[in-house]
């Protein structure tokens, strides 16, 4: 009986990835499904205290479009801070640690890095503050 192995050494994530985003409809569901989630607490009041920011996590990140989407159209009263990590540096850069107050955009600015302080600009969704780091 041939044993079947998994080759890790040739395995390339960010390839896997980029293919599964295309040939899925997974985004979209993951939006739907996390819409629903969200007005549901909005619903019930838990976000509805202009005194209290709600916290958010976002690993794996990768371009951090993903969470701007999620948390758009919700009412979060106090407000957003994201930390977003991502443990490759085509999306978040060399960086160990970003905080926004010290973002200067420009042409090599990680695209992570970019998205973030566009949604903080335009207030797409009511960002107070983010930090992005790269690692594991």
């Amino acid at each position: 009986m041939e044993k079947n192995i998994v080759r890790t050494d040739i395995f390339d994530y960010s390839k896997a990835y980029q293919a599964y985003r295309e040939g899925t409809d997974d985004e979209k569901n993951g939006l739907a499904l996390n819409y629903t989630f969200l007005k549901s607490l909005q619903d019930q009041g838990v976000f509805s205290n202009a005194y209290h920011i709600t916290l958010v996590a976002d690993i794996g990140c990768g371009e951090g479009d993903t969470i701007i989407n999620y948390l758009k159209d919700i009412n979060f009263k106090g407000g957003l801070d994201i930390r977003a990590f991502d443990e490759d540096p085509k999306y978040v850069g060399n960086i160990t640690s970003l905080n926004d107050n010290s973002v200067t955009i420009h042409d090599e600015t990680p695209v992570a890095v970019r998205n973030m302080s566009k949604a903080k600009q335009s207030q797409i969704i009511p960002l107070n503050n983010y930090q992005i780091k790269c690692g594991d």
